[in-house]
């Protein structure tokens, strides 16, 4: 073996280490251009952490909001729905999706239990229509024409 071919063996094995070596400070160089631009991306992270975290509270407040007021607007009407119940004796009930049953007592003086009741929906045509009477009453359409 001559000594030409193995320092061109020696200098195949230097470029090859020496291309590693290259390879490996390119990427440390890399590395360290990432490192460098973390704290900026952390920070605008962060920041637009916060504007998210301040929408997430103005919605959650405005929820809250909204949830009070129906919660407020569900006792007027639950206390105003008593109030027809208990001193004018006027229930209302939801017999169907869209139907409304009005329900009287202390009508009969004879008997203040008594219920007289009337179910009630808005059509199509945008007018009233009635689907039950008790006691019934013979003129109900003729009353009901002349409403709508």
């Amino acid at each position: 073996v001559s000594t030409q071919s193995t320092g061109a063996r020696v200098q195949e094995k230097l470029a090859a280490e020496k291309k590693v070596l290259d390879e490996s400070t390119d990427k440390l160089f890399a590395l360290k251009e990432q490192l460098q631009s973390i704290p900026t991306e952390l920070a605008s992270k962060r920041r637009e952490m916060s504007v998210v975290q301040s929408d997430i509270d103005a919605q959650r407040a405005a929820y809250d909001e909204a949830m009070k007021a129906k919660e407020y607007k569900a006792n007027e009407l639950t206390l105003g729905r008593e109030f027809y119940r208990k001193y004018l004796g006027l229930d209302f009930q939801r017999v169907e999706d869209s139907h409304l049953r009005f329900v009287f007592t202390n009508v009969d003086p004879a008997d203040h239990a008594r219920p007289f009741t009337f179910a009630v929906f808005v059509n199509g045509n945008n007018a009233y229509e009635i689907v039950e009477c008790e006691p019934p009453i013979a003129d109900v359409n003729t009353l009901v024409d002349d409403l709508n």
